[in-house]
C-alpha cells in the first residue's frame, strides 16, 4: 500500500539526517532548511499520521503486478 508523501517532508528527513554532533551544526542547519521549526514538524508528522491511514491508503500497483495479481481488491471500511 502506498500513501501520499506530505509537503515538507523531504526536509524533514534532510533534517533527521544531517550532522547534529554539536550545537553550532544543529542551529545552522536549522536556518538552512525550510520546515524545521516545531510547529511545522509538527503539522508534517501529523499529516504523515492521517495519510497513511488505511482509508487514505491506496496500492501499488507495480508491487501487485509484480506479484502476478490480476485485479486489486478495496476492503471496504465500516
Amino acid at each position: 500500500m502506498n500513501f501520499d508523501k506530505p509537503s515538507g517532508y523531504d526536509n524533514f528527513v534532510k533534517y533527521a539526517e544531517s550532522d547534529r554532533s554539536s550545537f553550532g551544526k544543529i542551529r545552522a542547519l536549522k536556518d538552512s532548511l525550510d520546515g524545521i521549526k516545531p510547529d511545522e514538524i509538527v503539522s508534517i508528522l501529523n499529516q504523515f499520521v492521517e495519510n497513511s491511514k488505511f482509508e487514505n491508503c491506496y496500492p501499488n500497483k507495480g508491487y501487485c503486478e509484480a506479484l502476478g495479481l490480476k485485479e486489486v481488491f478495496h476492503t471496504p471500511v465500516i
